[in-house]
């Protein structure tokens, strides 16, 4: 996997575990537990897939990135689901779906191409002028606001959309939302 898409699948897996994290924060205990797990096993990936550049055991993490889909779908059909903030679980299971399908069609080419997923195994630092499968700066930095663009987009609306988000101080103060007190009463 190139350095480009890892930080891609990085970003979005780290994005979608602090989703889920939330989304447990406010679940009923046996889907807490689950959302709580998943979501910092996929912090774990994102921080392991960022330090090496590549997805470190791709197979375990598409099943540990799909099972928020496969919970959510198991909610519906149990009628679990209203428990469960609908928008930040889509966004979530959409970023694992996105994840999981970069992650599989960058295995399949490189098995096809017959080499290893990462980055060179002696170190060296390769020229884009003169390598030309060498990677460019400014596609680094277009991942990088791609990222950026994915965080802002779907991860924080997300957020927003949780229990803990809808209880979190309001920005540009420190007041208790829908609690009223008057600082100078009786003066």
């Amino acid at each position: 996997m190139s350095k480009n898409l890892s930080v891609l699948v990085a970003i979005a897996t780290l994005g979608s575990g602090l989703v889920l994290l939330a989304i447990g924060a406010g679940a009923p205990l046996p889907l807490l537990v689950v959302f709580v797990a998943i979501g910092v096993a996929e912090l774990a990936w994102a921080v392991a897939t960022l330090r090496t550049d590549r997805v470190p055991a791709p197979r375990i993490f598409l099943g540990v990135v799909l099972v928020p889909l496969a919970v959510w779908a198991a909610s519906l059909a149990l009628g679990a689901a209203a428990s469960l903030p609908i928008g930040p679980l889509a966004a979530a299971s959409a970023l694992g779906v996105s994840v999981a399908a970069i992650v599989v069609v960058t295995q399949r080419r490189s098995r096809e191409a017959g080499t290893r997923a990462g980055p060179p195994a002696t170190g060296a630092v390769v020229d884009p002028a003169v390598d030309p499968t060498a990677e460019h700066p400014w596609r680094f930095i277009g991942t990088l606001a791609a990222s950026a663009a994915i965080v802002a987009g779907i991860v924080t609306p997300a957020l927003s959309g949780t229990w803990a988000g809808q209880y979190a101080v309001p920005h540009g103060s420190h007041e208790v939302p829908g609690l009223e007190i008057d600082e100078h009463g009786g003066h």
